[in-house]
């Protein structure tokens, strides 16, 4: 096979991918009401943005309109009209943009009270905890906590909706527990949305990096591996999602441990401006192949 005919195969082979990949989110677009219209300007946005941005032939020279133009197939008019709106098309809502750079209190006291020795025993147990500093002397308390990661919240105020939400439980001695079968905070739309986009966009740029090395033969290559079964039959698909619900957790509750004891030690360091995702998901469905 020529060098043509395998970049004509790889590249059929990925239209056919990226085609498969945007089902479910094309199918969750039509349910919210976003058209196609709306979505192929979105798409028109991206793609000048990427070219601007990533497309540059060298570090200190903007990318030009007709570049983008040859790159994207955007007609150069468009290109221009985009440049000079908002490039990256974020719609504000209710004058707020969507972040997924900071995470809910609740999910910031979770992780804290799983990954700092303060709040875990010997075995890396979360300790339970008293609700006041008061009341503590000396030991770890529930307050403290949560002055530890915001002074603006009252902690009687964020043990109320953790409560409310079962991610923690009152002992019949007063202490407070972390309810590991349920910590998972009962997010709300907004902060739904934060996930979605944080997580799919690096696990399609963990993918999508690791085709592009893997064409070219260089460099290394992210984590990215799943088990996949057919034949299975409903009550098996339960049993594997309890199981990864089970061990899913525990690796993430280690991984989370590990990267706050660095993110401590990074404080104190320059050239922290690196980030990381580290993900588990579990799907099951009709087998229609």
């Amino acid at each position: 096979m020529s060098d043509a005919e395998q970049i004509a195969k790889n590249d059929g082979l990925i239209i056919r991918a990226i085609t498969n990949v945007m089902r479910p989110l094309v199918k969750f677009l039509i349910a919210r009401g976003v058209t196609f219209p709306m979505f192929a300007e979105m798409l028109k946005h991206i793609y000048v943005e990427v070219a601007a941005k990533d497309y540059k032939l060298s570090p200190d020279k903007e990318v030009t309109d007709s570049r983008i133009t040859l790159l994207t197939k955007v007609h150069r008019k468009d290109v221009r009209r985009l440049r000079n709106e908002n490039v990256n098309f974020v719609v504000p809502v209710d004058g707020v943009e969507l972040s997924a750079k900071k995470a809910s209190l609740g999910a910031q006291i979770v992780a804290k009270w799983l990954a700092d020795d303060a709040y875990t025993d010997e075995q890396g147990e979360p300790l339970r905890l008293y609700k006041l500093s008061s009341k503590a002397k000396g030991a770890a308390n529930f307050e403290a906590l949560v002055n530890s990661i915001n002074n603006d919240i009252r902690p009687r105020v964020a043990l109320d909706e953790m409560t409310a939400q079962k991610m923690v439980v009152k002992d019949s001695d007063g202490l407070i527990k972390l309810n590991k079968t349920a910590f998972i905070p009962k997010e709300n739309f907004e902060e739904l949305l934060s996930h979605f986009d944080r997580n799919l966009h690096d696990h399609m740029a963990a993918a999508v990096h690791n085709v592009a090395q893997n064409e070219n033969d260089t460099g290394k290559k992210f984590l990215e591996r799943s088990v996949y079964y057919k034949d299975l039959t409903a009550a098996s698909t339960e049993k594997l999602e309890e199981l990864v619900e089970e061990q899913g957790m525990e690796s993430l509750i280690a991984i989370n441990k590990a990267a706050y004891e660095l993110a401590e030690g990074d404080q104190k360091k320059g050239n922290n401006d690196q980030r990381m995702t580290f993900g588990i998901y579990y799907y099951s469905d009709k087998d229609d192949s």
